[in-house]
This record gives structure tokens, sequence and C-alpha cells, in this order.
């Protein structure tokens, strides 16, 4: 293992890290004083991560030039784990969050793109009361995360003599049939652009849609890195504008996409028909649409005036349906965890659809969570052709997707993907169960919701014409409109490990954590 050339590499990073708090420090200067010291917070951020990343580079001198396999996991899962810390300490610092465990909760959520915060709980400052240099850092948390804060090495790789290939592999784990290009870190440069692409055009129509500027920039870095995290407490739903939901629906579809479809269609548009029937994007698409139909059919038929946050919604109105619907099933089956409604009231139809897109995901190559379409389209593939074998023992066939042959490694390494994903919700449900204020259903979907990287849970309620009711006033609500503050200390430090595995795809952290890969 080469330990010097390890740390180098992350000192760069952790360089890299700290600079980039410059541009959150500028409106924390321009802004006037508050309660909250935003300046001190990025300061002493800045000057701490540039003693860690001076201390790395010493310890890092006459570094072998050798980068192999376990070199790249050790540098990705080491960067997470430095940037999860170091990202929390304008938090606390500036006094904007009362613990390190808050802090680094906020960061990992937003470096994984998860969008849970611990922000409006009753120990905690509600969103509107941050100032804008602590809002704009949980923003560009998730626009670093969003491709990866591999991407970064990707960029600072060429100058220091090392490829990027390992490194990019190390965050990929499990099945991808596209074609990749011949240069990696072109491959990566052009991922980067069609990224800055998408955000820049979600932000001008955010704010053509009337969203103040401010706000546009925040929640188009939310909404392409399918983050979640708002500038308001009451997420998208904050501004009930039609427009607004409209545009932000179909930017996460799209951030739901592999990013390489894009640029492959940008580079040869006469591809894209083939890129639209690749077997993910029909899973994707099907699924998305199937789970818009149904849910808009169950809020209309339940013909309900639901309570939400501003009073009773009419569900007797299907462009109101329609319109909830796509919204909030596309935040969550992109892991987004945008919301444009309290869907914790909203008929158990409605939620099982909710849940489904927790677990289910987006693609592969995009920057959502979950287990992933592609796996799903691997594990249905793989049902069926047992089933076929069952009534047809002697029967000699290959499992195909997409008309190509899925070699058997490459199925035993999703199915050991899809145990592991399920046995860690499973765990995570049991390590939420520690706090006695959750009920079973908070716990298990909040412990998919984080593995998946989607944001809010669900909480039972009870409603009435008054609006929301949490069954039980000893209750913690963690859905759309709630906050994982109140959580013990305990639960936050698991669930932010979970979300690192989840972002990470669990394997790239597990296997650094065991004694036998540090052995040479």
């Amino acid at each position: 293992m080469n330990l010097a050339r390890i740390a180098r590499l992350l000192a760069g990073f952790v360089l890299f890290f700290s600079l980039v708090q410059a541009v959150p420090l500028t409106f924390a200067l321009l802004e006037p004083a508050g309660k909250f010291a935003a300046i001190d917070g990025f300061l002493g951020s800045m000057g701490l991560g540039a003693v860690v990343a001076a201390l790395l580079w010493l310890a890092g001198a006459g570094a072998a030039p050798d980068f192999r396999r376990r070199e790249a996991l050790a540098v990705v899962a080491f960067a997470w784990l430095l940037a999860g810390v170091l990202g929390g300490i304008p938090f606390v610092w500036s006094g904007a969050l009362p613990s390190a465990v808050d802090a680094i909760f906020e960061s990992v959520s937003g470096l994984t793109t998860t969008g849970a915060s611990v922000l409006g709980a009753k120990s905690t400052p509600a969103i509107e009361d941050l100032p804008r240099s602590i809002l704009f850092w949980r923003a560009l948390l998730q626009f670093v995360g969003g491709l990866g804060v591999v991407l970064i090495f990707i960029i600072l790789l060429p100058a220091m003599g090392v490829t990027g290939k390992n490194l990019l592999a190390s965050e990929q784990t499990g099945v991808n049939t596209e074609v990749s290009e011949p240069r990696m870190v072109d491959q990566s440069r052009g991922l980067f652009r069609c990224y800055v692409v998408l955000n820049v055009a979600c932000m001008a129509s955010l704010w053509l849609a009337g969203m103040p500027v401010f706000d546009a920039i925040c929640h188009a870095f939310a909404t392409i890195a399918t983050g979640g995290f708002s500038t308001r407490n009451l997420s998208v739903g904050a501004y009930q504008s039609a427009p607004i939901d409209v545009i932000c629906t179909m930017f996460m579809f799209c951030a739901g996409c592999n990013f390489a479809w894009f640029v492959a269609i940008a580079r040869d548009p006469t591809g894209s028909g083939r890129l639209l029937r690749a077997p993910e994007f029909q899973c994707f698409f099907g699924m998305v649409v199937g789970g818009i139909l149904v849910t808009t059919l169950s809020l209309w038929l339940s013909g309900a005036k639901l309570p939400d946050i501003e009073g009773l919604r009419d569900y007797g109105d299907w462009w109101r349906c329609l319109r909830d619907a796509a919204f909030n099933v596309t935040s969550m089956f992109t892991s987004t965890g945008f919301a444009s409604a309290d869907f914790q009231n909203w008929p158990s139809l409605a939620l099982a659809i909710l849940v489904l897109g927790m677990l289910c995901g987006s693609c592969t190559g995009s920057t959502a969570g979950g287990i992933k379409m592609l796996r799903i389209a691997v594990c249905a593939k793989l049902i069926a052709y047992h089933a076929r074998r069952f009534v047809r023992p002697k029967s000699v066939e290959r499992l195909k997707l997409g008309g190509d042959v899925v070699a058997d490694p490459v199925v035993s390494a999703v199915l050991a993907i899809v145990v592991l994903w399920i046995a860690l919700v499973g765990f995570g449900t049991l390590a939420f169960a520690l706090d006695h204020r959750l009920d079973l259903q908070s716990c298990f979907t909040c412990a998919a919701s984080l593995m998946g990287n989607s944001g809010p849970g669900l909480t039972s309620v009870l409603a009435d014409e008054n609006g929301l009711q949490i069954a039980n006033a000893g209750r913690i609500n963690l859905g759309p409109y709630g906050s994982f503050g109140d959580v013990h200390a305990i639960v936050k430090a698991w669930g932010s490990l979970q979300m690192l595995l989840g972002r990470l795809e669990i394997l790239t952290l597990l296997v650094v954590i065991s004694p036998g890969f540090w052995r040479r």
C-alpha cells in the first residue's frame, strides 16, 4: 500500500476543498452582521483545512509513483470522509448548528446529495433564519458532491502524473453497459461540462419562472445534484408555483438519467434513438411515468381535501393531483428529496409508490442514489431466466440485457450489491429504532431514504381539518417538512455513515475499513 502517494493526493483534495469555501466567505463578507459568525466559521475552516493539507503533503514526502486499485479505493473513501468532516466545520464554528454531530450530518447529507437536514427542529434554527453565506455553502456542498469528489481528482491528477481511470472506477460498483470513451479524463471533462450546462439551464429557468436569483442558484445546484437542500423550510412547496414545479420536475428527471447519455447525444445527435432504447432508460422512464399515473389516480379517487402545510388541499382537482404526483414521485425516484406537498397524508397506495422510488432510485451514471435501475433490470431478467429454466430445465440460453449477454461475474456483483443494500436498510431500521420516539414506519423509511440518498422519511400521522398532527406528541416528524435535528446523536452518527455507504455504493467504504485491505 503506497500510503505516501495516498497522503499527497488527499493533500491536494483538502487544499482544493478549503479554497472552494472562499465563495461563501465572500457572501459572508458582503452580508450584514447577524447572530451567526459566518466569517469566523469559514476562515477557521479554511485555516484548519490548510493545516491538514500541509501535514498530509509532508507525510507524503518521497512518494513512489505507483498507484493501483487499492490506493484508488483508499483515496476515494478518505476523500469523502475528510470532506464530510471539513464541510461541517463552518456550520458548527459559525454557531449555525449546536454540535459537531449535527454539523457533520448536514455536511455529509449535502455532499452525498441526500438532502436530509437537521435544520428546522426544536434544537436547531429554521432554514430561513440562516445567513445567505451558510445557505450557499449548503448548496455548494451538493454541487461538489453531485458528480462525486472523484472528478476533482481527475482534474488535478494529470498535473501529478496519475491517470484517473482507477479513481473513477472506484465510485462505480456493479454493472454498466455503456461504452466508455478511450480516454477516461476526456470523458470526465465531458460529464462535468454537461453538469455545468444543466445547472445553468435550470438556474435560468427557475429565475424566469419567478424564483429570486439567489434561490434559483441554490435550487439549481440541489436539483441537478439531486440533493434536495432548499433555502426554505417548506422546500419547493413554499413557492406554491406551478411553473416552478414543472421546471423542477423536468430537470430532476434529467438528473436521474445517465449523464454519459447526454454527452454522447451532444457529440452525435443521430444516436439519440439508440440511447433512448437502452434497457435502463426504458426501465427508468416506465417506472417514473407509471408511478406518476398510479399516484395521480390514487389521489384523484380519494377526492379528498387533505391537510397540507398551508391548509386543506383539494385533490378533487385532477390537475392538482397530476402536478403533485409528478413532482413528488419524480423527486423520490431521482432521490432528490424535494417536496411540494406534505405527502405523509396521502393514501397508502401513493405512499407505497414513493417508498418504491426511495428503494429503486434512478440510472447508473447519474447523481441519484438507490439500488439503480440497471441492477433492477438485471434482477428482473434473472428472475425471468430462472422461471423459464424451471419450466424447461434442459434449455440452454444466456442471460441478456438489451441484446448483450450479461456475464456471470456481473450478475454476481449485482446480486451482491442488492443483497448488501437491503441488509443495510434492515440494519439501519434497527439503528433508528434505538430512538424510542421513532415509530416503525419512520425507522424503515428513514433507513431506506438515507441509504438511497433520498432525504425525507415517512412519519405516522393523524390529520384533522386544522392540518397535520403527529399521531403522538412525543414523536419526531421526519417527513418532507420535518427535520432530523431532534433525533438522538447516535442515530444521526449512524445516518451519516449510511449516507456515505449509499453514495459510495457500499463496497468502496466496506473494503477500506476491513483489516485485510491494508495487508500487503
